[in-house]
């Protein structure tokens, strides 16, 4: 319009006016949004990002808008250190105690958000973080109902966060967690896979605690706790493996050969071999995951060496345990099952009169792995008194 109608005062009248607005307005706008706190590495200081509103989770990343200019943007979920969010007060109060290392409170807020929010993205960021602060808190109800959440909600990213049983826990506390994620398993409105993964978890407790009741009681539930099995094959991973299908990774395979694994380790123990073998041979296919394939190998190695009666049946047990290690170094994967399976097989060559190639085992043991504490100080042990009748 022409100046006639809007003088020079009344349009700066109008200008000022519009500032006054805008700065009044700006500081709520702000209050609103949400802000994240993401890390490069754990060594990173964390770098705030305020004005956003987060949207949802997708593939593995936190999809949120920037308000201030519009443009979308994600951050993969393992680089955010912490989250405020707009109107989820527990949920806030929750990531800011895990951020200072509080995890007993972090875990009844993250449980409180995850009766509270309506937002799915909060009740997955919940139910995976209150699995993480509950083990720490060393409250293993909470982690197991966390965890069963998690399995609802979003069963791949449950999949990666797995929980396992604390290395330096008592047996009395792994007994605890055996027996909290067996309830879990045990619940209402619990598929057949939840509650195969649930009570696989728990195996690993009892067996971590040497609890051999538990263990016998867990693993008899598992064998009515089937999951499905996977049948894609996939051409990434190296053939010529016998004991080993190739496979597409997910959930489902996962899950199948965890608790296979579980089922095998406990047969070992109990020197049912002919069990152990068969839950790893019944379905091969399901150990798509290179550590997976370790452990199966190794049931399998464990299984021919406890029947081994001749020379022969005590190579084949020796050639399991080297594929033990091939296929660990093949993959860059640091297992105790190599220095164990290394030391095996010394043993058997021992056994077959084979004494220049057991020292040689023994020896690459002390090299290669001089602080392990179960098996080098045996080895060296070995290697001293062979070399004596030398």
């Amino acid at each position: 319009m022409s100046e006639t109608y809007f003088p020079s005062h009344h349009r700066r009248w109008m200008q000022h006016l519009t500032v006054v607005i805008l700065m009044a307005v700006a500081p709520a706008l702000s209050a609103r949004a949400d802000r994240i706190w993401t890390k490069s590495n754990t060594q990173a200081k964390p770098f705030e990002r305020r004005d956003l509103k987060i949207q949802k989770l997708e593939n593995g990343g936190l999809v949120f808008t920037v308000i201030t200019s519009g443009r979308q943007d994600n951050k993969p979920l393992g680089e955010i250190w912490q989250i405020e969010a707009d109107g989820e007060t527990r949920f806030n109060a929750a990531e800011a105690a895990f951020a200072g290392g509080d995890f007993a409170k972090a875990t009844t807020e993250y449980e409180g958000a995850l009766s509270a929010t309506k937002a799915p993205w909060v009740k997955v960021r919940a139910a995976s973080r209150v699995v993480e602060a509950a083990l720490n808190a060393k409250n293993f109800t909470a982690a197991a109902k966390g965890y069963a959440e998690l399995l609802k909600v979003d069963p791949t990213l449950a999949n990666t966060i797995r929980p396992a049983a604390p290395k330096d826990a008592t047996p009395a506390v792994l007994s605890q967690g055996a027996a909290a994620f067996e309830a879990m398993a045990n619940g209402t409105g619990v598929s057949a896979d939840q509650k195969s993964q649930l009570l696989t978890i728990a195996l690993e407790f009892a067996r971590a605690g040497k609890d051999n009741a538990a263990s016998t009681r867990i693993a008899q539930a598992l064998t009515g706790a089937e999951p499905a099995a996977p049948t894609t094959p996939n051409p990434s991973v190296p053939a010529g493996n016998p004991a080993v299908v190739n496979t597409v990774r997910d959930a489902g395979s996962s899950a199948q050969a965890n608790r296979r694994i579980q089922l095998a380790l406990v047969a070992l123990g109990n020197k049912d071999y002919a069990g152990a073998l068969k839950q790893i041979n019944e379905a091969p296919e399901v150990f798509t995951d290179a550590a997976e394939q370790v452990e199966a190998l190794y049931c399998i190695a464990e299984a021919k060496n406890g029947t081994a009666k001749d020379v022969e049946s005590l190579k084949d047990a020796a050639i399991d345990y080297m594929r033990v290690v091939a296929r660990a170094k093949a993959a860059g994967i640091k297992s105790a099952r190599v220095p164990d399976s290394l030391y095996k097989t010394a043993v058997i060559h021992e056994r077959i009169r084979a004494t220049d190639e057991a020292m040689i085992l023994y020896q690459q043991i002390k090299t290669e792995y001089p602080d392990d504490a179960s098996v080098t100080p045996k080895a060296t042990a070995a290697l001293q008194r062979l070399e004596k009748k030398e």
